[in-house]
């Protein structure tokens, strides 16, 4: 008789597996987030380093002569060893 019981027991499904079935949980949702975050910051940073080589033009370049001398190097350092 007991054994009957068992066979008409149902278990029934948790309230957490109940409620998530079909909703974005809360870690995938971090994760679009992040991924949406990450992807934004690279467009900045490949936005602003295309934005600096376009202003590195020969119109805008400073040059001048150089010459060739003796190097002098002075240490101020002093202690011993």
């Amino acid at each position: 008789m007991n054994e009957r019981k068992d066979k008409n027991i149902q278990t029934k499904p948790t309230p957490r597996n109940k409620r998530s079935a079909g909703f974005i949980t809360r870690h995938k949702l971090l994760w679009v987030f992040v991924s949406v975050v990450a992807s934004a910051g690279v467009l900045v940073l490949l936005t602003s380093m295309k934005k600096a080589g376009t202003n590195n033009s020969d119109e805008n370049l400073d040059t001048f002569t150089v010459r060739r001398d003796d190097l002098t190097i002075t240490v101020t350092e002093s202690g011993s060893v």
